[in-house]
């Protein structure tokens, strides 16, 4: 039997982040259940926010795509209308992102598996016991401490996925004549209640991407609908290159966000610390995976682990709650009336400033019915919140 005093589970920006932060005093063991480099389904868009976080460690020129920054034009297709937000993003490779990340790990430091998968779990006061299948052997492992960063594939804490909000997500890369600069986000309720996108990535290359409620039965016809509006209202139409699909959580209650139990810490998605406005994820990885390595360093015995390590997430915490009001507020709105809203106002608001200049411009209404959403959604998950996490 392996002996280790950390395992992280998933080589993603979390978990890669984790394990190079992590002290030397102790036995680190990184798993992933596919090659490395791997694939992830991510359109690669950072906010300014995620790109400060990312600018501090001196990324690779590499992992940035043509071009670098661009900004987001809101298209409404209910109502045919379009505004442009003067904010600079900026686009990446995500493949090579993880590369990046995943190389900034010292190999003399952490064991690094690959193909290799999670099979089950038992706990004790002072361990965990593993079983991983690597290729074709079943491996046992003894942990003082477990990182979960396997994001919303996680099976052994699946009762927990079950338990949140999801949404399907379709992506393509397409060859593109037209030359785009921008992000393009597409409102369009009818369809779906989360926005479509289309983004730039060089070679005349585009990624566009749908998302639609788990479980739902017209996807397809919902994709053709969403590909002739950006054909014809926006000019972006191609041969297809490459095709994926994937899960994505959207958090929408304060009870939805999870950092684990006893020795077991969540961190990235696999906690539910995503942005429930926008989906977007890096930034709370990197954060979660770089307080998650500051708690574990504190730690004296492995005791109080995530009372420490929750303690350490109070900012991007009440970030996250943050966007799931605004996402309740905003669902009662029209997506270019509230972005025109905004552009009306002062630059570089803050987010309670421009909550209420929203809340100013609507009727009494629609106030009341994004309350009453939230008291539901809460309600709902106390109720139907699963008795255990890990299987």
């Amino acid at each position: 039997m392996e002996e280790y005093d950390v395992v992280i589970v998933g080589a993603g920006p979390a978990g890669c982040i984790c394990a190079a932060e992590l002290s030397d005093r102790f036995r680190i063991l990184l798993m992933e259940k596919e090659e490395i480099p791997r694939f992830k389904l991510c359109a690669g868009f950072l906010s300014p926010k995620c790109y400060e976080e990312i600018n501090r460690l001196n990324p690779s020129p590499s992992i940035f795509e043509d071009p670098k920054m661009c900004r987001v034009i809101f298209y409404d297709a209910q109502n045919d209308a379009t505004v442009e937000i003067d904010v600079d993003f900026y686009n990446v490779n995500r493949y090579k992102l993880d590369y990046w990340l995943f190389n900034r790990i010292a190999p003399d430091k952490v064991d690094i598996w690959t193909n290799t998968r999670l099979i089950n779990l038992e706990r004790s006061k002072t361990h965990i016991k593993l079983h991983a299948k690597k290729e074709d052997k079943v491996l046992a492992i003894k942990t003082r401490c477990l990182v979960n960063a396997a994001g919303s594939k996680s099976r052994f804490h699946r009762n927990y996925l079950n338990w949140v909000n999801r949404y399907v997500v379709y992506q393509e890369v397409i060859e593109c004549n037209k030359k785009i600069n921008h992000f393009y986000a597409v409102y369009d309720k009818r369809i779906t209640p989360f926005y479509s996108f289309a983004l730039p990535k060089g070679n005349n290359r585009i990624i566009v991407g749908f998302s639609f409620p788990f479980k739902r039965k017209d996807n397809q016809i919902n994709i053709s609908a969403l590909r002739d509006i950006f054909k014809e209202k926006l000019g972006i139409d191609g041969k297809t290159i490459k095709k994926d699909g994937g899960i994505i959580l959207q958090p929408l209650s304060r009870y939805h966000i999870f950092y684990g139990e006893e020795r077991i810490l969540n961190i990235g998605e696999a906690s539910g610390l995503i942005d429930a406005l926008s989906g977007e994820g890096i930034f709370y990885a990197i954060k979660s995976g770089l307080y998650c390595a500051r708690a574990i360093n504190e730690s004296k015995n492995f005791n109080s682990l995530v009372d420490s390590y929750k303690s350490k997430c109070r900012d991007i915490h009440s970030r996250i709650i943050k966007t799931i009001i605004a996402t309740h507020i905003f669902n009662q709105t029209n997506p270019i009336q509230r972005y025109k809203i905004l552009l009306r106002s002062k630059k570089n608001l803050s987010f309670l400033k421009a909550i209420s200049i929203i809340i100013k411009n609507f009727n009494l209404t629609l106030i009341l019915r994004a309350i009453l959403n939230i008291i539901r959604y809460e309600r709902n998950s106390i109720r139907n919140k699963p008795s255990k996490f890990f299987k």
